[in-house]
């Protein structure tokens, strides 16, 4: 982000958004039917992942520090974002390998 000459802030928030739009949008009905397993596993998932990579202590991390407070209060800031995502890229990945 940093090192691009332009920044096209609309289609930047347009990319960075859309994987929840999707989920939320076209998705939405697809997570309706498989919430009774997630209710039943998520929670197990959770805590390996936590035993692993520490998942939801930097998801609480990430949320809780008071630059991404201010930069929510403010709107949003992609840059100020980017410099405090540490902990989450190390747990995403993790997260998307660990086996149900």
């Amino acid at each position: 982000l940093k090192k691009a000459r332009v920044c096209d802030t609309h289609n930047l928030f347009e990319i960075a958004s859309s994987s929840v739009k999707k989920m939320c949008g076209e998705r939405a009905a697809l997570l309706e039917k498989v919430k009774p397993c997630l209710t039943r596993y998520g929670d197990a998932t959770a805590q390996l992942c936590d035993s692993k990579c520490h998942g939801r202590a930097n998801v609480t991390a990430f949320l809780n520090n008071p630059a991404i407070v201010r930069a929510a209060k403010m709107g949003g800031n992609l840059l100020a974002v980017n410099d405090h995502l540490g902990g989450l890229c190390r747990f995403v990945p993790l997260s998307l390998t660990v086996p149900l």
